[in-house]
């Protein structure tokens, strides 16, 4: 059987890049006109910038979540692989 390896630092950091991601989403300014907002015109049919934002915001805490739950993760294995690093022993 191989080894699996955990390098807790490349993880921490994947997460936190996404936290950066969900941070820049929130960042973005959105655009507010509706169709309505251009009746008459000729992109009027073509806008669909209704409920986007409450969308994006949904990706974002899920960004926010996996990289809590990613965190936590982590920090659990760490955890666990250095109080019982003694206890287990490779086969033979």
């Amino acid at each position: 059987m191989g080894e699996v390896g955990l390098n807790a630092a490349e993880v921490r950091a994947l997460a936190q890049r996404v936290l950066d991601g969900a941070d820049a989403l929130d960042d973005v300014g959105w655009p507010v006109d509706t169709g309505e907002d251009l009746a008459g015109s000729a992109i009027a049919a073509t806008v669909w910038t209704i409920g986007l934002e409450d969308r994006v915001a949904d990706v974002a805490a899920a960004m926010r979540a996996w990289a809590a739950a990613t965190s936590s993760a982590t920090a659990s294995l760490k955890h666990a692989d250095e109080r019982h690093a003694g206890r287990l022993e490779a086969p033979r």
